[in-house]
């Protein structure tokens, strides 16, 4: 399971799963990963760590309070504060391990080779890359990272061109809120949003 409040990451991270052949669920926050928990049993979770109401840390405990399977899942931070001390801080709170966003291939291998359970594990060579073939991505590459952005979701350019469609959509809103946070002197809400805002940038090849 994706637990992410940001419609961009959960479509990047879910491509990206996709072609390594797992099957995921996506959870736009903590409250609706409550509740998949209630009838689904998850191999591994992955949880943002800057979510607004209840964060990936307060989250994660929730999930360890409860009784049977969830108390031992394997729960990975997805975040963006890499730095000195955070892993110390994920693991006291019931993860497991952390991966930095935006996801780069050779942790992602490392965290699925040692957290998934063996037996669904089956490891094979990584297919040739190819050139860009389509026009309209080959038009973005002026002005964006398109070549990474398409490494990060292991090369779909149809997965590609809906994040961005995604991105174009949701941008306008997103901007307006992060506006009126900013009247209101609401910095906490703001840095929350101004947070999400660099993993879609990062996820576009911004």
């Amino acid at each position: 399971m994706l637990v992410d409040d940001n419609e961009i990451n959960l479509m990047v991270e879910s491509e990206l799963l996709r072609q390594y052949g797992v099957e995921s669920d996506c959870a736009e926050g903590a409250r609706e990963a409550f509740e998949r928990v209630k009838d689904k049993h998850y191999d591994i979770i992955f949880m943002d760590h800057m979510m607004p109401e209840i964060n990936g840390i307060e989250a994660t405990k929730t999930l360890r309070a409860r009784p049977g399977w969830t108390q031992t899942v394997p729960i990975i931070a997805l975040t963006a504060n890499a730095v000195t001390g955070m892993k110390e801080m994920y693991i006291a709170c019931g993860m497991n391990d952390y991966i930095s966003k935006p996801i780069e291939i050779p942790e992602l291998n490392r965290i699925l080779l040692k957290w998934l359970p063996k037996d669904k594990i089956l490891v094979t060579e990584r297919g040739e890359e190819h050139g860009i073939s389509s026009p309209v991505l080959r038009r973005l590459a002026y002005v964006l990272d398109v070549k990474k952005a398409l490494q990060n979701i292991g090369g779909s350019e149809q997965a590609y061109l809906g994040i961005i469609n995604a991105f174009i959509t949701s941008a306008p809103e997103k901007l307006e809120r992060m506006y009126s946070f900013i009247e209101r002197d609401d910095f906490d809400s703001f840095s929350v949003d101004m947070h999400s805002c660099k993993s879609s940038l990062a996820n576009i090849g911004a």
